[in-house]
């Protein structure tokens, strides 16, 4: 759609070109479109899926970048959407994932453009900013503009989305579009794994939603204990209280970008000590970072030294290779991997290596959503089968809903100061922080997936007077 690619329709002795593709499209809308970029009459703007080749490749600030591709108006406009303005004088390389995602989406809204696709925008952001990208992505909509959006995140599709395609297959060997689709309707027979008008079932199980949320229960006299502490960088200062986690539990924790979610992490995992001195012993832990880095060894070998002995059981095959389809994975080398590919397999590395103490920083970035309902039913078999800590940073509330058991709520000023609450339940967790970001959930009908209400909307105003924001069923 980009026009970076030419069908080629199984052709494999010779290349394709625009015209012939343009012609097997006769008749079609898409003939249309394609026709459109090969002759040059459409321009393209598209924000590509791995953000982390641009700093790489393109060098300056902030406010430096964006000011080439639009009038100042405008890149103001858009700087102030997406909040960027703090950052106007940040060099690019210096940028975190969050902060490198809403660069990208903002030069691609720059660009004068009648087709902008954006690949997977939402990850590395927080809730607030999913929905600041949304409208900010929203407001490039004019007469004849089109915008294609790929995305795991259902519920910020579900609140972008006029009309929604299902892409089903088997990866790395092929893939199927099946669609239009209204989007409640679309959505929900993803969810669904089965496609009525098709008589196609493309899953074996439907995607499961809990409506209420499970008690905090003392799953064991054990408990991971760390005290107040406080963690202090230049321009940031982290206070955190004292809280536990039980053995056989999965921690939820929540907050927005920049508000130290992922010192804590490291602190937890060994690789920090406090401003009081306070660490733990990383030879406990397994820690999976916000941004893994590859070596030069291919993936069976980097898993084989994370499993050891177990690797080569069933239950490693059932458990860890199938899910995360890694089993087409294995024999390349793990610099040759894609964004998606390498977070499975650092994910994987992590579950599969002995530990008492599972620290896992955003691994759903980049998985698809079966993926990640995946991830987090083995780290909550993981938690109880094992009776291990495991304790999950992520902005996906569904992932954090199927595999967490407490929630623990991060606030403050963005880069600032933040500071760490003791663990909670889900419902407090849940409703603390959403009233925080002014954001709310009701619950579909059919499948009980969370939709984000407008903020506008007499639901919004209804459940922020009852204090409930998320496990709400309509």
């Amino acid at each position: 759609l980009a026009g970076q690619l030419v069908p080629n329709f199984g052709i494999l002795d010779r290349p394709v070109t625009w015209e012939e593709a343009s012609r097997f499209f006769r008749g079609s809308l898409i003939q249309e479109h394609l026709s459109s970029i090969s002759k040059g009459k459409s321009k393209v703007s598209y924000k590509p899926q791995n953000i982390a080749e641009i700093p790489k490749v393109v060098t300056g600030t902030v406010k430096q970048v964006l000011s080439r591709l639009g009038d100042p108006a405008a890149v103001e406009e858009v700087m102030e959407k997406l909040e960027l303005t703090k950052l106007s004088d940040r060099e690019i390389r210096f940028l975190s994932g969050g902060e490198l995602q809403r660069l990208a989406i903002a030069a691609c809204l720059l660009r004068k453009a009648d087709v902008y696709i954006l690949d997977e925008p939402s990850s590395f952001l927080d809730i607030r900013q999913r929905l600041r990208m949304v409208e900010a992505v929203r407001n490039a909509l004019r007469d004849n503009v089109k915008i294609v959006v790929a995305d795991h995140d259902l519920a910020v599709l579900d609140y972008f989305s006029d009309t929604i395609f299902l892409f089903y297959g088997e990866p790395s060997v092929y893939g199927v579009v099946a669609g239009p689709y209204g989007v409640r309707e679309g959505i929900n027979i993803f969810i669904e794994g089965y496609i009525p008008d098709e008589n196609m079932r493309f899953r074996s199980e439907r995607i499961d939603f809990q409506v209420k949320p499970p008690t905090r229960e003392q799953t064991s006299s054990e408990k991971l204990v760390w005290p107040s502490f406080t963690k202090t960088f230049e321009g940031f200062r982290l206070e955190v209280e004292e809280g536990w986690v039980y053995r056989g539990e999965v921690l939820g924790i929540v907050g927005p970008n920049g508000i130290g979610k992922t010192t804590f992490a490291s602190i937890i995992a060994g690789v920090q000590e406090t401003d009081q001195g306070f660490t733990f012993d990383p030879k406990a832990v397994s820690y999976k970072p916000q941004y893994p880095q590859a070596d030069d060894r291919t993936v069976e070998e980097h898993l084989r030294e994370a499993a050891g002995q177990e690797y080569d059981t069933s239950l490693y095959q059932s458990l860890i290779l199938r899910p995360f389809g890694l089993e087409k994975l294995l024999e390349k080398n793990m610099k040759e991997l894609s964004g998606g590919e390498l977070q499975k397999v650092v994910v994987a590395e992590c579950l599969s290596r002995k530990a008492d103490i599972y620290v896992l920083d955003e691994p759903s970035a980049f998985l698809d959503v079966e993926e990640r309902y995946h991830m987090a039913k083995i780290l909550k078999r993981l938690a109880l089968e094992k009776k291990v800590y495991v304790l999950l940073v992520e902005h996906d509330f569904t992932v954090l809903d199927f595999a967490s058991s407490a929630l623990m709520v991060f606030s403050g000023e963005p880069g600032v100061a933040g500071h760490g609450l003791s663990p909670t339940d889900l419902r407090t967790g849940f409703n603390m922080f959403l009233e925080q970001m002014d954001v709310s959930f009701r619950r579909d009908q059919t499948t009980k997936r969370p939709r984000i209400n407008k903020r506008d909307s007499q639901l919004h105003r209804l459940q922020k007077k009852m204090g409930e924001y998320y496990y709400l069923s309509t």
